[in-house]
Parts: C-alpha cells; structure tokens; sequence
C-alpha cells in the first residue's frame, strides 16, 4: 500500500444506498409493461447489482430495450429521497482527500450520478460513468480512464466495491481489488477500515 496515490471508489452500495429507490423504480417499470411486481427479496437476489440491459430478456420478454430504460429514469427521481450516504462516508473522505486522489467508477449512468452526487458533500477528482466509455465494468475502461484523469499508473491506485465485477475490472486494470462486504485482494465491511488498511495497519489479503 506504500505506493498508492488514488483510490476509485464504486457508487452505489459504497458511497450511496439506492437499493429501495431502485427497487421502486424497477416495480414501477415491471407494473407498466409486464403488469407484475416484485418483492424487495426477490428483486436482492434476481436484480439487484445487474442492469436492464441484462435484465430485460429475463423480465421484459417482447419489450424494446431502450422503452425500458427509458421509463425507468423517468421514474426514478421520484425516488431521490429513498436515497441514502453510506454509513461513515462523512468520516472517511475528507480524510482520503487530504493524501490520495480520489474518484467514481461506476456502472449508473452520468445523469443519475450527477442527480445524486449533491447528497455526498465532497468533491471528486474524477467521476467515470457507464456513459463515458465504450465497455462497462467489468471491462477495465473505467479504472484506466480515472487513473488517467487523475495522473496516477493503475498500479497506484485500489479500487473499493461491492460486486465482483467491481473487482474483477480493478484486477484487470493492474489495480489493487478492495471488497466492500465481499471478499477481495483486501476486504473491509466499514469504510472507517480503509485508513488503517491503506496505512498498513491492517492485516492484508484473505
């Protein structure tokens, strides 16, 4: 960790909680083109952490992609409130910022993270969404074009999510992996662990 200068951080489910917002969202889009809902279990286990563009041969047989995503995010600031800051981001990020360049690598699209960022009351070095690159995580375009924006080698810099394709894009980019509540290169299940960690002063890889 000695020579690391950035850290790239996922959006949702590490900086901010949009899972009930999402999952209304997405209720709201299933009602109007398949007339069904979902349980806030079954959309954890079946949906969440995918992507329509995934989804949408699973859920919405017969229905053209973009009418699908083109409701949702209609639908989906009606839900901002739902939105909430991850637990301890408050603490953490102003501390980062004094030591490393800090950015977003996520796979949202740039109008709902720009929507959403107000409710982080920090600034961002970089900010790489699904909509500025041409292959999405776990494809390593987001990790290299940050890194770059931010003057920094991949191989200085770690990556915090909490999905394996968050990983799986860090290690493909030459990044450190961190799993937040999954298991990574490190691990952490608090965002207050990762100023020990990248001080050395928590035990390293599981």
């Amino acid at each position: 960790m000695k020579n690391i200068k950035a850290v790239l951080f996922d959006f949702d489910g590490v900086l901010i909680d949009s899972h009930d917002a999402w999952w209304k969202t997405f209720n709201d889009t299933y009602k109007h083109f398949m007339g069904k809902s979902m349980t806030k279990e079954d959309f954890s286990k079946k949906v969440w952490g995918s992507s329509f563009v995934k989804l949408h041969k699973v859920h919405f047989p017969g229905v053209e992609l973009k009418d699908i995503i083109e409701y949702a995010y209609k639908k989906l600031p009606l839900y901002f409130k739902e939105v909430k800051c991850i637990d301890n981001a408050d603490l953490v990020i102003p501390e980062l910022k004094k030591k490393y360049k800090l950015g977003i690598v996520t796979n949202a699209r740039r109008e709902v993270v720009e929507a959403l960022l107000p409710r982080l009351p920090f600034e961002f070095d970089s900010v790489v969404t699904f909509t500025d690159v041409k292959e999405a995580k776990p494809a390593p375009e987001m990790i290299l074009k940050a890194c770059k924006e931010v003057g920094v080698r991949p191989e200085e810099a770690v990556v915090v999510g909490d999905f394996e394709l968050d990983l799986e894009a860090a290690r493909r980019a030459g990044s450190v992996a961190i799993g937040y509540k999954i298991p990574g290169d490190f691990s952490i299940n608090d965002l207050k662990e990762l100023i020990p960690l990248l001080r050395g002063e928590k035990d390293g890889p599981i």
